[in-house]
């Protein structure tokens, strides 16, 4: 594989040349508190509050059916649809767990976790610049993000 003219053969190498390239893409760059209040007020506001809303069964398994049935697992090792399949075991932890994290606004730092892929897009596979990457996510963090979704996306319409 070759980037910026250096080749690269070995697998730990080109491993290393995606990971650079990916990670080239992306900065770890926080908005203060200043820069997230004007872009706030850009933002018309309705007077409407959100009200905190609880968790239910209905939105597990109204969420479940928008997940994809992928056997390939992400970061926690678990596909999803072994999330699916075996849902009604899995939602009274789940429902615990996922309504501690709205009640505490803390989303688990093992759900950021991702793997990523390289996917060739066009030209000569041999250099990486001519490749993007996907991001496998966490089949937990993927239904979590469907679950608590709704009551956002509804309070908006």
């Amino acid at each position: 594989m070759t980037h910026n003219g250096n080749v690269s053969s070995s697998t730990q190498d080109i491993c290393q040349v995606f990971s650079e390239k990916f990670a080239s893409i992306f900065t770890d760059e926080r908005l203060s508190d200043d820069h997230a209040r004007l872009a706030a007020s850009y933002v018309p506001h309705s007077g409407q509050t959100m009200c905190r809303s609880d968790i239910n069964p209905e939105m597990f398994f109204r969420a479940s059916s928008r997940l994809k049935s992928s056997y390939n697992p992400g970061p926690d090792g678990i596909p999803l649809a072994f999330l699916k399949t075996h849902l009604d075991s899995l939602l009274s932890p789940l429902l615990h767990v996922f309504q501690r994290s709205v009640d505490v606004g803390v989303f688990p730092s093992c759900w950021k976790l991702a793997h990523m892929f390289p996917v060739h897009e066009k030209g000569n596979k041999q250099d990486v610049g001519n490749y993007r990457g996907i991001a496998s996510l966490s089949a937990v963090a993927k239904l979590f993000e469907l679950v608590v979704m709704e009551p956002f996306l509804d309070h908006c319409i």
